[in-house]
């Protein structure tokens, strides 16, 4: 139900709320002006009854119209049952009180005519909101028990209009004849057969005994008011019975609300175990990164660099110092990556990785060939991606060939993503087989890592004696 018509249905409830108790107010005003000690004791007693369910109703209304629940079409139907259970109290509130008096025979007669009207949909109605609540009704049955509804109120009228429902002295006299008998078909049979719903559908146990007790309590009630005419107990047991209904219907809701807390409260524990698994897989992935950023640093690695500055001391003093330099770059750009679990700019890892080269350069000298195709630079990948993948071609695939070979670093924009394509002419390898009984640790690592913190892919293809291309693809989104 939308904002619009939950506001709508509050508006209607307290609306009706007010015009109750200005009618009560009114009616009030119009039984103190009765001299009350010239009716008969039954009809004292059955107006200030009346008088009493009128307030009840009243206060019936107003909590309903108080409730915080979210208003939904059971809601409506019920706020209705209210108004006509209030409408019935009051037309027959005034039947007893006109009951004898000869001057207002017309009044007493559309009083009376109401309070038939009112029993006349009060079935239908009640069936619409057992269905509201209950969904699984026979389609359409609901029209069908109006269309009836209508016939009723057409019977009620040529009845009265005949005197076969019943007839009112020159004295002002009421008196029920024998087709009361043949009005209260009708309504009998929709409660009998609201009865048979209740115990057909799959309800509640509190709701099903509350609306069996509502249908058993109507029938038994309406039987006394036609049979004893002297008391109108139909209409105050429709007021007790929408009192337990309400009492039900409220108690369901907040067993129901309470189960919604449980479930929030059950969520808001699947979100800590979530964020700790996440916190988790986040300690092990600096772990791997820690790992891997250290495997850049094998002793090997190490001890060619300082060879290489060893040697070129005396050669080339000015081309050792500064390959110290940037094996100094190379070892800072690592512990720093080593700290950062964030996504770093792309210039600053392709800065990091000519940095490498630079010192591999040195050493393999035209053994090794870097090209470079950047088309741009404005984004954003996890640090260590490009450099381990292009260790890895130098390593792997350049350094193992004998007349050694090229590595190729090509960047480029689509409309999509990013993409970073490492290549070289190597000596290519299976890549289903791991690298000297060892697996891919390294490009494995890097694939995670992009996975995790950029939505990214790695892609490897490598033959064996031409050459391995690895493609990064970094969606535009997850940077």
């Amino acid at each position: 139900m939308s904002h619009g018509k939950k506001g709508n249905l509050k508006n209607f409830q307290w609306i009706s709320f007010l015009c109750m108790v200005v009618i009560l107010l009114l009616a009030i005003g119009i039984i103190t002006t009765v001299n009350l000690p010239q009716m008969s004791f039954p009809s004292i007693v059955n107006v200030i009854i009346g008088v009493v369910v009128m307030s009840g109703y009243c206060v019936l209304c107003l909590t309903c119209a108080m409730d915080r629940s979210v208003p939904d079409k059971s809601t409506l139907l019920f706020q209705c049952l209210i108004v006509i259970g209030f409408l019935g109290v009051l037309t027959d509130n005034f039947s007893w009180i006109l009951d004898g008096s000869g001057r207002l025979i017309w009044v007493n007669h559309i009083t009376i005519v109401l309070s038939f009207l009112l029993v006349a949909i009060v079935g239908p109605v009640f069936y619409s909101y057992q269905n509201a609540l209950f969904p699984g009704g026979r389609p359409g049955f609901h029209k069908l028990l109006w269309g009836f509804a209508a016939l009723d109120i057409f019977y009620i009228l040529i009845a009265s209009a005949t005197g076969f429902l019943y007839t009112i002295d020159g004295s002002g006299n009421y008196a029920a004849n024998v087709g009361i008998l043949f009005f209260a078909i009708y309504p009998y049979a929709v409660l009998l057969y609201c009865i048979v719903e209740n115990l057909r559908r799959k309800i509640p146990v509190r709701q099903r005994i509350a609306l069996l007790g509502f249908h058993l309590a109507f029938l038994l009630s309406g039987t006394v008011t036609i049979f004893v005419t002297d008391w109108a107990i139909w209409n105050v047991a429709l007021f007790f019975d929408l009192m337990l209904m309400y009492g039900v219907v409220q108690m369901e809701r907040s067993i129901e609300l309470a189960d919604q807390k449980a479930k929030l409260a059950e969520q808001s524990n699947t979100l800590v175990v979530q964020s700790r698994i996440m916190a988790e897989q986040s300690r092990e992935l600096m772990e791997k990164q820690m790992q891997i950023m250290l495997s850049q640093i094998q002793p090997h690695f190490i001890y060619n660099t300082l060879g290489s500055i060893s040697s070129l001391c005396m050669e080339n003093p000015e081309l050792a110092a500064d390959l110290t330099d940037q094996f100094a770059r190379y070892l800072q750009g690592n512990m720093s990556s080593l700290r950062n679990d964030h996504l770093i700019p792309f210039g600053k890892e392709l800065e990091h990785t000519k940095t490498y080269l630079g010192i591999e350069k040195v050493r393999f000298s035209d053994y090794l060939h870097i090209v470079y195709h950047i088309t741009c630079m404005d984004f954003f990948v996890p640090p260590l991606t490009l450099q381990p993948l292009v260790e890895n071609a130098v390593k792997h695939g350049i350094t193992p060939k004998e007349e050694g070979g090229t590595v190729t670093i090509d960047v480029k924009e689509t409309p999509d993503c990013f993409v970073i394509l490492v290549s070289d002419d190597g000596v290519g390898c299976d890549t289903e087989v791991p690298k000297d009984g060892k697996p891919h640790v390294g490009i494995a690592s890097v694939r995670k890592r992009l996975e995790l913190l950029c939505e990214g892919k790695l892609e490897m293809k490598s033959e064996v004696g031409v050459g391995t291309v690895v493609t990064v693809t970094i969606p535009k989104g997850g940077v």
